[in-house]
This record gives C-alpha cells, sequence and structure tokens, in this order.
C-alpha cells in the first residue's frame, strides 16, 4: 500500500524575523565593509588616503668646468598641427612657408593662460613622473608598473586646456645671446629690435636657440627652439605613503633628474646634459 508524503510548508518568519529592503541593505553593507577591510589588511591599503607635499627642483649648477645645463623645449606648434588637420580633411595644402626664427621659437614655448608662480612658461608635468618612474627602476622593491600608480605630479591646465604644465621660473635675461645676434643680422633687424621681438620671453628667462638637427632619413635641418639657461621648477606632489616614504620619492626625483632629465636632448634620449636637475633641499 503506497504511503502518503506531506507536502512541506513554507516557513513564514515571525514578525520579530520579517525581511525588510532596508534590512538587506544593512546586512549587505556589512559584509561589504568586512571584506573591505580584511582585504585592505591583506594588500596594504591606506584608509587615510594620500599626501600632498610642495618640492622643487632645478637645474644642475655650474662648475669651474661646466655651464650649467640648459632646459630646451619644443611643444607641438599649432602651424604642425593645422597642417595635419588640413590633410586629414582634404584641404589643400598652400605653398612651403618661409621659416621666421623668432616665431618658431615662440612657438616651441608652453604657455599657461595667466601667470603662474610669476611665469607665463611651464614644461608638461609628465615629463618629471616618467624620469622619475624611471628612477624607481634602479630601487630595491620597486618596479616601474608600481611606480606610476603611487605618485602623480599635479599641474595646470595650458592656454590650449590639453596638457597639465608645472612652471618654469628663469631669471629675466637682459642681453642677446650670440645666435639672436647672428639672426638679427640675417634679419637685417637691429640688435634693439630682436629684444624688442623677444621682450617677454625674456622677462620670463627664455631665449632662442639655433641648432643642427638631422630628420627623416637623416636629412640635416635646423631648428628654433625656446631654452632656459638657468631654471627651476616648484610643484606639487601627491603620493601614497603606504606604498612609498617622502625619502624614497625625493631620492627617485633627484636620480631621475641626473640620469634622465626631461624636455630636449636629455640624457635618456641623447646622451646629452640638457634638462637635468637636482632636488632643491632647503626651498
Amino acid at each position: 500500500m503506497a504511503t502518503k508524503t506531506k507536502s512541506k510548508r513554507a516557513v513564514k518568519p515571525s514578525n520579530s524575523e520579517s525581511i525588510t529592503d532596508d534590512s538587506v541593505a544593512e546586512a549587505l553593507k556589512a559584509v561589504m565593509a568586512d571584506r573591505d577591510s580584511s582585504m585592505s589588511a591583506r594588500v596594504g591599503i591606506d584608509t587615510e588616503g594620500w599626501v600632498s607635499v610642495d618640492l622643487c627642483i632645478e637645474c644642475i649648477p655650474a662648475t669651474s668646468l661646466s655651464d650649467s645645463p640648459p632646459l630646451v623645449v619644443h611643444r607641438f606648434s599649432e602651424k604642425s598641427r593645422r597642417q595635419m588637420r588640413e590633410k586629414q580633411m582634404g584641404i589643400k595644402a598652400s605653398g612651403k612657408e618661409a621659416k621666421q626664427p623668432v616665431d618658431l621659437m615662440k612657438d616651441t614655448l608652453y604657455r599657461f593662460p595667466e601667470e603662474v608662480n610669476g611665469t607665463i612658461f611651464g614644461v608638461p608635468a609628465v615629463g618629471l613622473k616618467k624620469a622619475t618612474v624611471r628612477a624607481f627602476k634602479g630601487m630595491d622593491n620597486f618596479t616601474m608598473v608600481d611606480a606610476k600608480g603611487f605618485f602623480h605630479i599635479c599641474g595646470k591646465k595650458d592656454e590650449e586646456e590639453t596638457t597639465d604644465l608645472i612652471p618654469v621660473i628663469a631669471p629675466p635675461i637682459t642681453e642677446l645671446n650670440f645666435k639672436e645676434k647672428l639672426l638679427a643680422k640675417v634679419l637685417k633687424w637691429t640688435e634693439e629690435e630682436m629684444k624688442e621681438a623677444l621682450k617677454v620671453e625674456h622677462k620670463y628667462g627664455a631665449c632662442l636657440r639655433e641648432d643642427d638637427v638631422r630628420v627623416g632619413q637623416g636629412t640635416a635641418d635646423i631648428r628654433y627652439r625656446g631654452a632656459f639657461p638657468t631654471w627651476r621648477i616648484p610643484f606639487t606632489v601627491e603620493y601614497n605613503p603606504s606604498a612609498v616614504s617622502l625619502q624614497q620619492l625625493c631620492t627617485a626625483i633627484d636620480r631621475g633628474g641626473r640620469g634622465v632629465g626631461i624636455c630636449e636632448n636629455r640624457p635618456e634620449k641623447s646622451g646629452d646634459r640638457w634638462g637635468t636637475y637636482q632636488m632643491v633641499l632647503n626651498q
């Protein structure tokens, strides 16, 4: 004879055990808090957050046998960007324009929309970060991948609102250099006219450089670029103190300045000394 099985009935919770949306949310929050706490303990997350500190670098000082290495910049000019834009849009290019050295030099400078720390010129903040990240490769217990994430160099937008810059502070230039005097003769300007053309740039410590370069398949060309003979750069760095100490970070910044450098013709690219720097210990 077949036996009857009793059907199972759902047991309703008592009023004291009733489940509501709020109770579920609170339970999930508690679970997530426990998980985050245990994860923080496992991977060493600093729950106190990052730290910001103001630092400064300066060009390597001159000695009896050497000058301070210059900081030479070369921003991607609006003229070059316009030519690329017109080519992509199928706009017929106009004839080759004659070079104007002073205008070409001015186009290479990175500019703030207004004065920052008493200057209108700067360099990309990411350049200083890349030099520092490269220096971490030679330090114990650090990798370049880790270094990219545990500190940031803070900057302000340039006049085109595309690049974060850190300010370049340089003493005013009062006299024309050799190349500026030479170009004044080529352009059939007086030295006073050249000074007037470079009035703003000289005020903030930038001068004109003329350098021989090799482009493309080794073709020789001449470049006109802005340069700062002596300079310093104040900046703000944010870092995670649970991943790197301030002493370790400053050591990496100093090593990056001496062995990697920033901007044109730096040691990392050419082996030259341009764009090399050291930490300023007493600001």
